[in-house]
């Protein structure tokens, strides 16, 4: 994080940034992180949504520039961007107003698909087309996150030269560590919604992921355990009115048969 502070808040730092690791070690939540904390103008860019360059191109721009489309400007754009010209005078322009800005393109493995690799040598070069005719280094810093290795990544900018910054996966401690305080924060979001804590499965949750799958299968038997007995109540609880009712059926039965013995009786 530190290294990634260092390099952004560096205003002489032009070359494009490649921040990797695998999914999940938190390399957009850091990178967001440092971003808000330096209050650069930003644009993030999902390489996936924006599936063609002008959705690209016109998506950044309107992030860099804060605008916003709406009703009342008829779900504009900031700028239109019908070619690479008229993006890389975007940026130029934005970064004279607001100074430094910094375009992060998630999912940066997909670009090398796009235009046959142009797209991808157009945002590499963003730097020096803008800080060129200006003689401003460092006023765009583009950022590439992605999953590819350092290596596989380098081989389709046709090795282009760029600041890598690795994210490693989390060890098998830190794991432990991150379950405990989610597991800790569901079960105490799930006892205030419900009212029902069990005290003694929160406390062996806290202990691992084998405590956890422990305390889900003593909750599992628990409420198995809870529906066969009150499967057996409903099934005595039906027995005792079946009973009833064939009593009450002899009952009549036998009234019936002795008022007709009355009857036979009194005729005789």
């Amino acid at each position: 994080m530190a290294r990634l502070h260092q390099l952004i808040g560096d205003a002489s730092v032009s070359l494009p940034l490649y921040v990797h690791g695998p999914s999940g070690s938190g390399k957009s939540a850091v990178l967001r992180s440092v971003l808000d904390e330096l209050r650069l103008p930003t644009a993030h860019v999902d390489c996936v949504v924006c599936s063609t360059p002008r959705a690209l191109y016109e998506s950044t721009l309107n992030q860099l520039a804060n605008f916003r489309p709406s009703v009342s400007n008829g779900y504009g754009c900031w700028s239109s961007c019908d070619s690479a010209a008229a993006f890389v005078a975007g940026p130029r322009q934005i970064s004279e107003k607001r100074g430094r800005v910094v375009v992060v393109f998630d999912k940066a493995e997909r670009l090398p698909e796009r235009v046959g690799g142009s797209l991808l040598d157009l945002l590499l070069s963003l730097p020096s087309h803008i800080a060129g005719p200006l003689d401003r280094d460092g006023c765009v810093l583009p950022i590439f996150v992605s999953e590819a290795l350092w290596p596989n990544y380098l081989s389709t900018t046709d090795f282009r030269r760029l600041t890598p910054v690795l994210f490693r996966g989390y060890s098998k401690a830190q794991l432990t560590t991150v379950m405990k305080r989610d597991v800790s924060a569901i079960a105490g979001t799930a006892s205030e919604a419900s009212g029902q804590a069990r005290p003694s499965q929160l406390r062996r949750c806290a202990g691992g992921p084998t405590d956890v799958a422990d305390a889900a299968a003593a909750a599992a038997k628990e409420t198995s355990r809870s529906a066969t007995g009150a499967g057996a109540v409903a099934q005595a609880a039906e027995s005792e009115v079946a009973m009833g009712k064939g009593e009450g059926v002899s009952n009549v039965t036998s009234m019936g048969g002795a008022g007709a013995g009355g009857d036979q009786l009194g005729a005789a």
